[in-house]
């Protein structure tokens, strides 16, 4: 089987641009998840087909005094349509407008097949080239040494609040180490998702594959040794000390090490968001495309539309619960909390601030206040918009955070939000803007990158942390540690 590179816009941020292979985004297409170039049969097209559509642009485009070549970035679906996503002319010259035009209306395309199966989507290539008055145009294939590659250099910062002053002044509090593919045996810096155990053993997921580090050593773990690396995209260490795995539409828990395949039968529709837990009552919550799972007591059970009628949507892409029992799910159709009653309440009936949003992180403290990341999700263009920080209290009053009122760093790029119950300090994680630090005894902020720290890079994917609340960050320039000094 051919080496599979997966992506997905909910998994990394829709504002990373890792997911595409041009510099210019077209933003009319449903983008989740797709494999980049993948399959043991790659996807293509009708080749009569192919050279009609050809024809027809050589008849309707006027080429005359034109050279050059303009690459395409087509999403492939099961059904044999397409959809362009990015492109390389920058000047958006008419004659781009109408071959994207012609692929996206273009019917004849094949899907890649994995395994016998037809992949979600897949993308791949287009290459259009213009001499001699006439156009053409072949797929060209990933190179995926040298795509990889490309990815492999530090994210700079990007900062868009300019007012706050950082003084960064507990930064000398902290020791920073970083292991990457110059100082330790990790093989591709692309550090996604990270969890820490009882044990002090940090699991990582790396470019889809799953490892663990001792402190010195990364170790790759596979299901019962299975030669076909099955490419994971979410982790979860329990209260109990199980990992929970998902590996596109399976789940895995690992305990005392020994895997078990959980068969949720989900379809391919069926993308896995995220997977959380409730430590008081033991619960295992999948968020996925088609609506929640949960597992209590060696069993699973589901929740939709069809079963809770008041459900924005089944496209669930969050879900926890909190120590007052309050279950918080978040579609991208509007959020929702059940309450202890069973009672299902729009965020938006509990404040205006949490209308049109969704929660992308949640933590909360010793006294039962809760941190939310929110974001804006535009449901016609699926597409992300601002972000930022509320704190709901107990008294059930709201504090929101944003750029114009405090220090956080930017607005549209958060991964991850974790409270310190230790120090009572808010970490908060970002795709661009590198680290931020709140503290809430103080009411001070600070901004960690990599052009005023030790971190090697201003891109953080996912955090952590151990039973001392060292904070451990998942980078795509390795594996990094803020250790408490």
């Amino acid at each position: 089987m051919k080496k599979i590179l997966l992506f997905s816009f909910l998994f990394l941020g829709i504002n990373s641009y890792g997911q595409y292979m041009y510099p210019v985004k077209v933003e009319n297409c449903k983008i989740d998840r797709f494999c980049l170039d993948c399959g043991d049969t790659l996807a293509g097209y009708d080749q009569k087909a192919f050279t009609k559509l050809e024809q027809e642009l050589n008849k309707e485009l006027d080429l005359n005094k034109l050279t050059g070549r303009i690459g395409f970035q087509v999403l492939v679906a099961p059904n044999k349509t397409g959809c362009v996503i990015s492109h390389t002319d920058e000047s958006n010259s008419t004659v781009t407008k109408k071959i994207i035009e012609k692929l996206n209306k273009f019917k004849k395309w094949t899907p890649s097949i994995t395994d016998g199966k037809i992949e979600l989507k897949t993308s791949i290539n287009v290459v259009f080239e213009i001499q001699n008055n006439t156009i053409s145009g072949e797929i060209v294939r990933v190179d995926f040494a040298e795509f990889e590659k490309s990815f492999d250099y530090p994210t700079d910062p990007e900062i868009l609040n300019n007012t706050y002053q950082y003084k960064n002044e507990s930064l000398s509090n902290y020791t920073i180490s970083v292991w990457d593919t110059k100082n330790s045996n990790l093989h591709n810096n692309n550090i996604m998702k990270i969890a820490v155990d009882k044990s002090e053993l940090v699991w990582v997921i790396s470019s889809f594959e799953l490892l663990t580090f001792n402190g010195k050593d990364f170790k790759k773990m596979q299901y019962n040794d299975s030669l076909n690396d099955p490419g994971y995209h979410r982790i979860l260490i329990d209260t109990n000390d199980i990992v929970w795995l998902n590996q596109d539409r399976e789940i895995y828990s690992i305990k005392n090490h020994k895997w078990q395949k959980h068969p949720l039968n989900l379809s391919y529709d069926n993308s896995v968001y995220n997977i959380t837990e409730n430590p008081k009552k033991q619960e295992i919550f999948v968020s996925f495309e088609g609506g929640l799972a949960i597992y209590n007591n060696q069993r699973w059970d589901f929740l939709h539309q069809e079963i809770l009628k008041k459900l924005p949507s089944n496209r669930i892409n969050f879900t926890q619960r909190d120590s007052n029992n309050k279950l918080w799910i978040s579609t991208f159709n509007g959020s929702v909390v059940l309450n202890k009653n069973n009672e299902l309440v729009k965020l938006e009936h509990l404040t205006s601030l949490l209308k049109n949003k969704y929660i992308n992180s949640m933590d909360e403290d010793q006294n039962g206040n809760l941190y939310f990341l929110f974001g804006e999700f535009d449901i016609k263009k699926d597409m992300q918009g601002q972000s930022g920080v509320i704190i709901y209290y107990l008294n059930n009053t709201f504090t929101q955070f944003s750029i114009e009122n405090s220090g956080i760093a930017t607005d549209n790029s958060f991964s991850k939000l974790l409270y310190d119950k230790e120090d009572d300090i808010l970490w908060i994680a970002t795709y661009n803007a590198g680290l931020i630090r709140y503290d809430l005894k103080k009411d001070s902020w600070e901004n960690y990158h990599s052009k005023n720290s030790m971190l090697p890079t201003s891109k953080i994917t996912d955090m952590a942390f151990d039973k001392n609340y060292n904070l451990y960050l998942a980078t795509d320039q390795g594996l990094v540690k803020l250790e408490k000094r």
